[in-house]
């Protein structure tokens, strides 16, 4: 959902950053968990997307956040339950946004927010959205070589591949395939086949 959630924003001429919420939830003794969290965070680390970790105890990105939304409209979106609504609340240090606690029975957060709302915030807009489960790229009816152009590590990577049209798969001296993973992110790069592969499924039905 990242991925698509990414490559819609900048398909659509949005700067998109990521903010992995949350983070107090994880006790010392979750070593798993937070080596999950560190290797999410290195699929995305070679994007160049600003990326902020926050909890209760993490203040400092908090106000890093807080200087980067400035003067400009900002809309949080990601699945129900993952603190955007919170994140609102702490941004503006008061509840002016329904949360409520984890449920039992999914071990997440549950769906809040119903509708969009927009809030003035220090010569800004910030948006509350309704959580989701799925976003659709096929529908977009994209060409794969712009749906490529998304993802911008692979687009500065792919300038060294020797076929223009490379699809970053299999065509030999492919730049992507021969990057390390500091370049692009291995499971990062599996994951854009599986998107590509969708798009190009959803085209032949037109």
């Amino acid at each position: 959902l990242i991925d698509r959630l990414l490559s819609y924003a900048v398909l659509s001429k949005i700067k998109p950053f990521l903010i992995f919420t949350k983070y107090d939830l994880i006790s010392n003794q979750e070593i798993d968990n937070k080596n999950s969290l560190s290797e999410l965070m290195a699929n995305y680390t070679p994007t160049n997307f600003p990326i902020f970790v926050l909890g209760n105890d993490h203040d400092d990105d908090l106000k890093k956040l807080q200087t980067k939304i400035k003067n400009q409209v900002v809309a949080f979106a990601g699945q129900s339950g993952v603190g955007k609504s919170t994140l609102i609340n702490r941004l503006f240090d008061k509840n002016i946004m329904l949360t409520d606690n984890l449920s039992e029975k999914a071990g997440r957060g549950k769906q809040t927010t119903r509708h969009i709302e927009l809030f003035p915030y220090c010569n800004s807009y910030l948006a509350d959205t309704p959580g989701f489960q799925a976003i659709s790229l096929a529908d977009m009816n994209l060409d794969p070589q712009v749906f490529a152009n998304s993802y911008p590590e692979l687009n500065e990577l792919s300038k060294d591949c020797q076929f223009n049209n490379c699809t970053h798969r299999h065509e030999p001296k492919c730049a992507v395939l021969a990057a390390d993973s500091k370049k692009i992110h291995p499971d990062r790069l599996k994951r854009y086949n599986l998107l590509r592969k969708e798009i190009e499924a959803g085209n032949r039905k037109y």
